[in-house]
């Protein structure tokens, strides 16, 4: 890894924490592993994963991530409910769970209706 791209990294991680999130790079060491060298964003309060490029985590790019943590990168509907899901460990809120993951997805076909009535 050069210099410059060390640096970078490095000021990313210290964005994320500052937001309280950590910046998880793979451990990944075979050059053609799909998620090799790449980066996902964890909560620091829960090791929840809240945003990653793959289902099964990481496949961010420094971009990426970057993007994520400026805010200019919308988080997916996917990733809202897996973060909703990872934070909430009582068997007491699973129907919090299921309530708030209902709403998003009816939040989101509204958000899709309303841009197909402006086309």
């Amino acid at each position: 890894m050069s210099d410059p791209e060390k640096v970078r990294e490095n000021r990313v991680r210290r964005a994320a924490l500052r937001q309280g999130l950590i910046l998880a790079k793979s451990r990944r060491r075979d050059p053609r592993a799909t998620d090799h060298g790449t980066y996902m964003l964890r909560s620091t309060r829960t090791n929840a994963v809240v945003a990653s490029g793959l289902q099964a985590g990481y496949g961010m790019s420094l971009d990426d991530v970057e993007d994520q943590l400026a805010g200019t990168s919308p988080m997916t509907l996917r990733d809202k409910v897996r973060a909703i899901i990872y934070t909430v460990l009582d068997e007491d809120r699973q129907q919090l769970i299921l309530d708030y993951s209902q709403q998003l997805v009816e939040e989101q076909l509204l958000e899709e209706q309303r841009a197909a009535n402006r086309v």
